[in-house]
């Protein structure tokens, strides 16, 4: 009976601990900061507010080139501002990640010299991972926010004729607007791509 009653003591007792060391670590993790969110690539987009915009950029959806970061080769950010009235809409899917956009548009023009005659090369796809997915929604931007794409050099390499001297092009994201939700592809500025060919 000793014996009995000394293991149930012990069992008790560790019982015990092991409920205070669960209580304990709950409050501590209540008290403790959450980390900050990663500023990688496979994050989820969040729309955001934007800074008012310029004289030029009011009613108007702007998209800004933020530059190219090296990511498994280099990838070109682009942030979407909705200066207009009215929420913006684009394909793509539910974790609204910045490379979660469906259609993905380029076009570069040169000018030839001296005749000035203008040739454009342009190309336009939807994305392999959205043609047979079930994930695929309608994704808001309402006015004054901002969302960030990402886009891979390869992939707009492999859309226009950009290899040997070629070295830039504009990036096209297609968006509904309106109330009538009018297709509608909106352009970025020329962009220059970096010298390496990762």
């Amino acid at each position: 009976m000793k014996r009995f009653n000394l293991k149930f003591a012990v069992g008790l007792l560790a019982l015990v601990i092991g409920v205070v060391i669960v209580w304990a670590s709950g409050i501590i993790q209540m008290l403790t900061p959450a980390p900050a969110k990663s500023s990688s690539s496979s994050t989820a987009n969040e729309t955001l507010e934007v800074a008012s915009p310029t004289g030029e950029e009011s009613n108007k959806i702007v998209i800004r080139f933020k530059g190219f970061e090296l990511y498994k080769g280099w990838v070109a950010k682009f942030e979407i501002a909705n200066y207009t009235a009215k929420p913006i809409t684009y394909i793509g899917f539910k974790d609204k990640g910045e490379f979660d956009f469906c259609t993905l548009a380029a076009q570069r023009e040169e000018i030839w010299e001296p005749s000035g005659n203008k040739a454009r090369a342009s190309g336009t796809r939807i994305q392999y991972h959205c043609l047979e997915s079930k994930a695929v929604i309608l994704q808001t931007v309402m006015p004054g926010e901002r969302i960030v794409f990402s886009v891979f050099k390869n992939d707009v390499q492999d859309l226009v004729t950009l290899r040997g001297k070629y070295k830039n092009a504009q990036i096209g994201f297609e968006f509904f607007v309106d109330d009538e939700k009018r297709r509608e592809m909106l352009w970025s500025e020329d962009i220059t791509f970096p010298d390496d060919e990762n």
